[in-house]
């Protein structure tokens, strides 16, 4: 999913702001807790969204990291991420119920009054 932040972050003087986030799967929950622990929520979501992220700006992937995002992004665009993982969630949990229904298999026994 591809959004734009507000406040956007610097690195290595210029101003990144266009961010692409994939959805987390249980490896990224698994690596964020190794990395931070558990003790932290709001840690704990940093260090998975750094390794959500595909794209801030025209950074290279390794840049990404938890140190950076903690030292670098604006609350409200960690906000705006947060809002990007929900609505990737709701997408995917969309998509399977928009697949088509089946119709009840027909019963061979006759109906009895």
């Amino acid at each position: 999913m591809q959004a734009r932040l507000r406040y956007g972050v610097e690195y290595q003087g210029a101003m990144h702001y266009d961010v692409d986030l994939r959805l987390p799967m249980v490896a990224d929950s698994i690596a964020a807790i190794d990395e931070v622990g558990a003790d932290s929520n709001l840690l704990f979501n940093l260090a998975l969204t750094a390794r959500c992220l595909t794209k801030l700006g025209d950074m290279p992937a390794e840049a990404i990291t938890t140190d950076f995002l903690s030292a670098n992004l604006v609350d409200d665009d960690f906000e705006l991420l947060i809002d990007m993982r929900n609505a990737l969630k709701k997408k995917r949990i969309n998509a399977k119920n928009a697949s088509p229904t089946t119709a009840k298999p027909s019963s061979s026994s006759a109906a009895t009054v």
